[in-house]
């Protein structure tokens, strides 16, 4: 019966390729939280003007840009097992305080977008950042393990308030 070790080496050539999956979304959530660190200090260092906020501008893109590869990989790879699950959410925890640190700084600096007439494009961005954000989420939950994605919904639950709470002091 040839069938049986032909089933067998593709089921676990299909693992192997959700675990290399895994370890790909995994390195983009840890560059994303790097790329998210960039941004909160580009926001800790601006001081109001045109030059700084082209400063913001660059690395909110950049921590985007790095939002929408991670979703790519987590939605390019199957249903998480377990182990893979847990990795993700590990990744996922480290990179969330950071948000929010990143947040809470932008909310701080609202005032000064607002003097400097630049809360509309702030606002802009933010909105941008938010719904990747929340598909960035969807795709999350939907590789997630149920278990994982139980655990990491109070987490998600608290970056979507933050959001709010930012987008609200942004605007005029």
């Amino acid at each position: 019966m040839l069938v049986k070790p032909i089933f067998f080496a593709i089921a676990a050539v299909g693992g192997a390729l959700a675990s290399v999956n895994s370890e790909q979304a995994v390195a983009d959530i840890h560059e994303l939280t790097r790329k998210t660190e960039i941004a909160k200090r580009s926001l800790e260092d601006y001081n109001g003007g045109i030059p700084g906020a082209f400063r913001i501008a660059r690395s909110v893109y950049n921590a985007h840009t790095s939002a929408e590869t991670a979703r790519k990989s987590i939605g390019n790879s199957d249903p998480l097992a377990d182990d893979d699950s847990g990795r993700t959410l590990d990744a996922y925890n480290k990179f969330y305080p950071v948000l929010l640190d990143t947040l809470q700084v932008a909310k701080a600096k609202a005032p000064e977008f607002k003097k400097t007439g630049l809360s509309y494009a702030a606002q802009g961005m933010m909105a941008n950042l938010y719904n990747e954000k929340t598909d960035f989420e969807t795709v999350m939950h939907g590789r997630l393990s149920n278990n994982h994605s139980r655990m990491v919904q109070p987490s998600t639950d608290k970056v979507d308030k933050a959001f709010k709470d930012t987008l609200a002091a942004l605007k005029n």
